[in-house]
């Protein structure tokens, strides 16, 4: 937006400056206040956490290839990037 006079911002006929401005005979001051929440200006991340009961849990191991091609469909089908990782150890 351009800058007015007096540090007030001008653009398509609005007018928005930090303390009441002067009016012309044809316009109206109108004191609004925003309250907007931080999280909408940052980039969301989307977490998902999948636990699974002792007894339901199997002995198989997930290769490398699966990995990748469970990231690949995906991101395919919903535009989303997945990074699986192995978690170290034998109580993972």
């Amino acid at each position: 937006m351009p800058t007015g006079s007096r540090g007030s911002l001008e653009r398509d006929g609005l007018r928005v400056a930090a303390k009441k401005p002067a009016t012309k005979q044809n316009q109206i001051a109108i004191n609004v206040v925003l309250d907007i929440p931080d999280s909408l200006f940052t980039k969301p991340a989307l977490k998902a956490s999948i636990t699974l009961p002792q007894g339901q849990a199997r002995e198989s191991v997930i290769t490398a290839d699966v990995a990748s091609n469970i990231a690949e469909i995906i991101q395919q089908q919903l535009g989303v990037r997945l990074e699986i990782t192995e978690k170290g150890g034998s109580d993972a």
